[in-house]
């Protein structure tokens, strides 16, 4: 019994440990890769972010790939944009309380900056599938 409790504690602290892995919403890998859609941090091109699906910013934080750790919340920072979905083009928004949300709709295969629209995404969904 002592064994499966030994067993256990190592098993959930490898669980708990940060990596790459666990910061990438996408395929758990660093680079940007096939079907995911991935953002980067316009102060600072080590912090990325990877998703596979719909995504409303809020709390989630960019990955620092240089310091192995999360950093500053996404919502408001993205400064450049790769979506290499399978299918869909992505549409980002950013939303406005008393005005009409602004959006930004970037072709399946994009890479680029993020000129538009002041950085002030909240959030993006997969579109034209």
């Amino acid at each position: 019994m002592k064994y499966l409790y030994a067993l256990l504690a190592v098993t959930l602290m490898a669980l708990m440990t940060i990596s790459p892995a666990g910061a990438d919403v996408g395929d758990g890998k660093e680079g940007c890769n096939r079907g995911e859609i991935c953002v980067e941090d316009w102060k600072n091109s080590a912090r990325i972010k990877h998703f596979w699906w719909n995504k409303t910013y809020g709390a989630t934080k960019w990955w620092n790939k240089d310091l192995d750790v999360n950093q500053e919340k996404v919502k408001d920072d993205i400064g450049y944009v790769i979506v290499k979905d399978n299918n869909c083009d992505v549409k980002f928004t950013n939303v406005k309380r008393f005005q009409r949300d602004d959006n930004w709709t970037v072709p399946n295969d994009f890479r680029g900056r993020n000129a538009k629209h002041n950085n002030r995404y909240d959030k993006h969904a997969r579109v034209n599938c």
